[in-house]
């Protein structure tokens, strides 16, 4: 009987160390609407917008990369852009800056229109949504990874319109978002406005197999206690 106890209580140790330790991947959730990105995501409001930047409607000009609340020259203060954000190019070239020529609004985006405009968060986050505007009709690629520069996955948005904004919001429901890439398929360069982003994700559930797991382990150890009542 002792031998049983043992082996269901092993059993019943082992099933919650593999609710402890197995591994689970994470995924990523893509939204085209802002409003059912804020509802599944839970933030709302614009964190950054550039309206900060001095620069004159129908302008644009450019500013060195990456673009960040330490920038401090003729176009951002020390502080305009919100902490924890960086906008880059991909081939470290300047990132522009434009007012009212994509629309109403001041926004940026790579300098190099071969180059990818680039997104980074420091610390991480578990959400980011922004508008994306375009100098002509193209498809966008959005590529997302973690702190490790470990792919979190990607997604292709197809017939994005020129000169207005096409929204794109992520979720991860694990690992932080760190960086993403943006790239108009067409070389004609991707410029963003009006970013999101934050941590205020519901939690999430254990994964079925992870509760099965549990269930397991404490299967055992009531197996082991009826047989036990039963021989007294």
């Amino acid at each position: 009987m002792m031998k049983k106890l043992a082996l269901a209580a092993g059993l019943w140790a082992a099933g919650t160390l593999l609710v402890l330790t197995a591994p689970a991947q994470a995924a990523l959730i893509f939204f085209d609407n802002r409003a059912d990105f804020e509802l599944a995501s839970g933030l709302s409001g614009i964190t950054e917008d550039f309206e900060e930047a001095n620069l004159a409607v129908g302008f644009n000009d450019f500013t060195a990369s990456p673009l960040n609340s330490a920038t401090d020259d003729s176009i951002f203060s020390f502080g305009d852009i919100a902490d924890g954000l960086a906008i880059l190019s991909s081939d470290d070239s300047d990132v522009v800056v434009l007012n009212g020529i994509l629309g109403p609004t001041k926004m940026v985006g790579s300098g190099n229109l071969d180059a990818l405009t680039i997104l980074q968060l420091s610390p991480a986050v578990l959400a980011i949504g922004f508008d994306v505007f375009l100098f002509e009709p193209a498809d966008i690629a959005v590529s997302v990874f973690d702190d490790n520069g470990l792919s979190l996955g990607s997604t292709t948005l197809s017939g994005l319109g020129e000169a207005t904004p096409n929204f794109i919001g992520i979720v991860s429901d694990m690992s932080g978002i760190a960086r993403l890439t943006i790239d108009d398929l067409r070389n004609g360069g991707e410029i963003v406005d009006n970013v999101t982003f934050g941590n205020a994700v519901a939690a999430q559930l254990p994964e079925p197999g992870t509760l099965a797991l549990f269930g397991l382990g404490l299967l055992g150890l009531g197996v082991a206690v009826r047989r036990r009542g039963q021989k007294r």
